[in-house]
């Protein structure tokens, strides 16, 4: 933690005293830090949904982590006689890189801490907490959308996997699968469609996946907040009626928590429109670049800009915990630094990650468009 010079006296009589009694500037600006950093772990863990749903290392050092990737083994009847010579097994590996800081900051000047009666860094802990988890999960969000649309593509009529059903166009990039593994999907449901369309598409949903032995543990569905209480308000009440689905929600309290073996999250950082908006995203509060550096004064190779993806017309994403990964070259941290020139002390947190889809065939979205 640096610091440039000794405050005032008038700063000074503002700050706990020691251990021994006397006022030290030191140890209040350590104590600070200390309480500060707390405060924003405490907060970034409760609004960041993705939480302990993807796959996340951390690394000590470097800008990438590998991923290994290794094909099914098959079986065979023994032939006596027959020499065994092992078989070849298919490997590949999933690289993520680390990005740029993801950086929070608030100056507090002297006179606004003197003059105010109330304590306001707890909440500014809150907001630039919120900051980092809101651009962080945007940022998967976006790039979960963008691969998914890399994998194949089904209308309206067509159920995914089903015998005899093809995609409209081969998978590309990251949206096609590794060492044998499937493609991610997306499928378009109409533009018209809601909570009875999205319904339909989880039970084909979960079949794509049992029939892709991807594991039930883990699945979940993640939809905006307005299809949520769609799914709860729909007219005979299925999903969450006890006769069908015992303990599987609540209607007075608006709460469901399962469709077809997928857990139901609700969110506001998935149908959003990442192309639309300058660099400050959305809400003007997180940076999601547009394409290509297409902004004034961002870099063409601007962080983001690889993730800014239309995803408005999103109805929901089926998604389980091995779709994606998350590596952190520093995990959330924060830092303190007085200034005697500026009168005031700047609070930064930040996070170094990068993310990448690892399993394309975990990813399965449901898109209100027309049939391609």
């Amino acid at each position: 933690m640096a610091q440039t010079a000794a405050p005032n006296p008038a700063q000074v009589a503002n700050f706990p005293a020691s251990i021994d009694g006397a006022n030290a500037y030191n140890n209040s600006r350590d104590l600070l830090l200390k309480t500060f950093g707390g405060e924003v772990l405490k907060h970034f863990d409760e609004k960041f949904s993705l939480k302990d749903k993807i796959r996340t290392r951390t690394i000590s050092g470097g800008k990438t982590a590998q991923f290994p990737g290794i094909g099914q083994a098959k079986a065979e009847h023994f032939v006596p006689g027959q020499e065994i010579v092992g078989q070849a097994m298919k490997t590949d590996e999933k690289t993520v890189s680390i990005n740029d800081f993801l950086v929070s900051s608030v100056f507090l000047n002297n006179i606004d801490e003197m003059l105010t009666h109330f304590e306001f860094r707890a909440e500014y802990s809150k907001q630039m907490a919120q900051a980092l988890a809101l651009t962080c999960e945007r940022t998967l969000f976006q790039m979960a959308v963008r691969d998914a649309r890399l994998g194949d593509q089904f209308n309206a009529a067509q159920v995914p996997g089903a015998p005899g059903v093809t995609a409209n166009g081969a998978a590309s990039g990251a949206g096609k699968g590794i060492v044998d593994m499937e493609n991610a999907v997306t499928k378009h449901v109409g533009t018209g469609a809601g909570a009875a369309e999205l319904v339909t598409s989880a039970f084909e949903a979960a079949a794509y996946f049992d029939e892709h032995d991807i594991p039930m543990d883990g699945r979940h569905l993640y939809v905006s907040p307005r299809t949520y209480y769609s799914l709860i308000n729909q007219n005979d009440k299925t999903i969450i009626n006890s006769d069908f689905s015992a303990g599987n929600g609540n209607y007075g309290d608006a709460v469901v928590y399962k469709i077809a073996g997928f857990n139901i999250v609700p969110t506001n950082h998935l149908a959003i429109n990442g192309t639309a908006n300058s660099n400050t995203g959305p809400d003007s509060r997180t940076p999601l670049n547009a394409p290509n550096g297409a902004d004034a004064g961002v870099p063409t190779d601007g962080f983001g800009q690889d993730y800014a993806v239309d995803a408005s017309d999103n109805l929901g994403l089926f998604m389980h915990t091995e779709g994606l990964g998350m590596v952190k070259l520093q995990d959330l941290t924060t830092e303190s630094e007085y200034s005697v020139a500026k009168q005031g002390t700047l609070l930064v947190s930040k996070l170094l990650m990068g993310a990448a889809t690892l399993r394309p065939d975990c990813l399965y979205e449901v898109r209100k468009a027309a049939d391609a």
